[in-house]
């Protein structure tokens, strides 16, 4: 979906991409090329690029990645964004807590994409998660699947996760 830049008064307009990727081991990927479902995720952003140019994107759903406290290597939350920040110790830097320590093939890859197109990981960032609560919990264990990632020019408009 993408919203005009007017109503969101941004500097570009904003595709929101709703995901959900299959879990590495299902049977979705046995007849395909795809070795890790984040990489479909990739292919949607890049083709929307092609084909909308400059825009911001906000993305959230299942992607079946864990993550762990993994922040992107390039990631940093600017001057304008405090209330984004989770460490006390050290207001020039930025982390991400996550009750799920675990980290799997299509969490890094996801990471690796948020460090390509400039998308912040909300979950344990935020205020409103700053603990990283589980996104899915069964009795056969919780985990953090469930990501809203936003471009970094949004923070200033994200209120609440």
């Amino acid at each position: 979906m993408k919203i005009s830049r007017d109503l969101l008064v941004v500097p570009s307009d904003v595709v929101f991409l709703g995901v959900y990727l299959p879990p590495s081991n299902s049977s979705y990927y046995a007849n395909t090329d795809i070795y890790n479902g984040v990489s479909m995720v990739e292919q949607c952003i890049l083709d929307v690029c092609e084909s909308h140019g400059d825009v911001s994107f906000i993305l959230g759903g299942d992607f079946n990645s864990r993550t762990g406290c993994l922040l992107p290597t390039d990631d940093f939350l600017p001057d304008d964004t405090v209330e984004f920040r989770t460490t006390a110790s050290d207001s020039s830097s930025s982390s991400r807590c996550s009750k799920d320590t675990s980290v799997n093939a299509f969490g890094t890859y996801l990471v690796s994409v948020c460090e390509q197109f400039h998308l912040v990981i909300l979950n344990g960032t935020s205020p409103y998660d700053c603990r990283g609560d589980f996104t899915y919990i069964a009795p056969n264990g919780c985990s953090v699947v469930d990501y809203f990632l936003v471009s970094r020019g949004l923070l200033n408009i994200c209120q609440s996760l």
